[in-house]
């Protein structure tokens, strides 16, 4: 591979640190100003955040696996070797990051928290405008027509 596709993968924002970035901030936030989305309903409330957390893990596993399988680089900033279509990716461009867009919306709910809230917005936002189209730009330069037919019949997130 040469030195330009080693670039072009560099993340200018780690989708992970962003992900723990946006929970200690919202957790700081409740803890300092207090704020909450309902008040009761707790047992419906926590079997919510339940199906969120285990949606989500079971999202990422699979997206994680079938990249794997297809011998591509899973960690945002290594080599891409592979244009993975199969799997989730057929119905996502980016299941992973869906996943933890809905872990952190997981644990908006768990915390019942408005700031949690804010931080999954902030974190899809950082997905959205900064990671993804970085991805994609390196795909596209990696891929060419592949990744554009790819790119016109799947969706971003979902």
């Amino acid at each position: 591979m040469n030195m330009p596709d080693v670039e072009a993968t560099r993340c200018r924002v780690h989708p992970g640190i962003a992900f723990i970035v946006t929970l200690a901030c919202s957790a700081l936030a409740q803890f300092l100003l207090p704020s909450r989305l309902i008040t009761g309903y707790d047992t419906p409330r926590i079997a919510a955040f339940g199906v969120l957390l285990l949606s989500s893990f079971a999202l990422w596993g699979f997206g994680f696996m079938t990249m794997r399988k297809a011998g591509t680089g899973v960690e945002p900033g290594n080599p891409v070797s592979a244009l993975v279509t199969s799997g989730p990716f057929r119905f996502s461009r980016n299941p992973l990051y869906v996943a933890l867009v809905c872990c952190s919306l997981a644990f908006a709910v768990l915390a019942n928290s408005l700031w949690f809230v804010a931080g999954t917005l902030v974190l899809w936002l950082a997905l959205q405008l900064v990671v993804i189209p970085s991805e994609e730009r390196c795909l596209e330069r990696r891929f060419g027509e592949a990744f554009h037919a790819y790119g016109g019949s799947v969706r971003r997130w979902i």
